[in-house]
């Protein structure tokens, strides 16, 4: 963090450490910029209904086990994800369509020697392609909670739960170092590949040889950060002992956003397990 002592105008400083709502400050170009911030409907919801609504969809992945129930939960997640960053999107299908067709060959082909399926010998293309539409329903969902979900607001939500003080903290301080992690090794593999390092050439042997190059100071970086955290935690005198809680008024989007996450989700368990609806 850059001291106000060691800029060259103390008043410019200032600025940028101001919190201003529908202005933004460049210091760069030094002018205000009216434009009001847009944000996703997702974003402005109540952390509680943020997770209700991720805890319901991710169930329904694993209890519906009709086609187009997961085509309907893979939609939404691709619309929450495209929603929130589109090039997000962009990278994540990237990513998880060479998987998922992995998954559907292995499901269409052997799918008899499954521990969590029985049936007959031979292909099964639409049990393979079920599988993997549930794959990427599954990564979709995921990938939309992080991107989402704040860790502050997930160690929020879990207290307002009721959750122990001590099983947020944890869970919450475990998603922050997990974007510490990615921020650190993202900097190192740059700083290693200007250095003429390569990670996506050569063969297979010599690119995990790189990559062991990468990991040392990544889990030297990882270690100084939690005697840091440590450190900041002992002088501040935390303890898990102590108990926040927020209390806030849930608002008409929060409870239409529960309300149609839980509907769904209780009429699904009684339709597959209890044979009710």
């Amino acid at each position: 963090m850059v001291k106000w002592w060691l800029t060259a105008n103390p008043v410019e400083y200032c600025l940028t450490k101001t919190c201003w709502r529908g202005l933004t400050w460049n210091p760069r170009q030094a002018y205000f910029s009216n434009k009001p911030r847009r944000f996703p409907t997702m974003l402005k919801l109540d952390c509680r209904s943020k997770l209700v609504f991720f805890f319901s969809i991710m169930a329904l992945t694993f209890i519906c086990r009709d086609l187009w129930c997961m085509l309907a939960i893979l939609a939404t997640a691709v619309a929450i994800v495209a929603m929130k960053d589109a090039p997000l999107l962009g990278r994540s299908l990237k990513m998880m369509l060479p998987m998922a067709a992995v998954a559907f060959i292995t499901w269409s082909l052997l799918h008899n020697w499954s521990l969590f399926q029985s049936g007959g010998a031979g292909l099964d293309w639409q049990l393979g392609g079920f599988m993997s539409i549930r794959l990427l329903a599954v990564l979709m969902v995921s990938t939309g909670f992080l991107a989402t979900v704040k860790p502050g607001e997930l160690m929020k939500g879990l207290s307002l739960f009721g959750m122990p003080y001590g099983v947020v903290f944890t869970t919450g301080l475990a998603f922050r170092h997990v974007y510490t992690i990615a921020d650190e090794y993202r900097a190192i593999k740059e700083a290693l590949s200007s250095r003429g390092m390569e990670f996506d050439k050569g063969s297979l042997i010599k690119r995990i040889r790189n990559y062991a190059f990468l990991l040392t100071p990544l889990l030297v970086k990882s270690v100084e950060n939690a005697e840091g955290l440590v450190l900041a935690m002992r002088l501040k005198a935390f303890s898990l002992d102590r108990k926040r809680k927020w209390r806030e008024r849930l608002g008409p989007m929060d409870v239409l956003v529960i309300s149609s996450s839980i509907i769904p989700l209780t009429v699904a368990i009684l339709h597959y397990y209890a044979g009710v609806v």
